[in-house]
């Protein structure tokens, strides 16, 4: 008898500091997922691949408010120091305007 991985059924992970912009059309949102209890957005690329994009904080904020259906465009901006001095990711968000 053998032995079969399983698949999470998730795309794999935007690597940002590789791929500082990402843009597609939010496939779906996957709520209190892994340790840190983030939110997992699937992303569809141009070229239709799948991009899982982990959410935490200020990106959680700006991407919780849209829909799926959406084409949105997130570049990684950095770290940026908080109040408090910690590092924290900053990123910008940006949707395609319907006409």
């Amino acid at each position: 008898m053998a032995w079969k991985k399983l698949n999470t059924g998730m795309a794999p992970s935007w690597d940002k500091v590789k791929e500082k912009t990402i843009e597609g059309i939010i496939l779906d949102r996957r709520e209190h997922v892994g340790q840190f209890d983030s939110s997992v957005y699937t992303l569809e690329k141009k070229d239709h691949t799948k991009t899982a994009v982990w959410a935490k904080g200020s990106l959680e904020q700006m991407l919780s408010t849209l829909l799926v259906g959406t084409e949105v465009r997130i570049t990684w901006k950095g770290l940026v120091e908080t109040k408090n001095g910690r590092k924290a990711n900053a990123f910008e968000v940006e949707v395609q305007e319907t006409t």
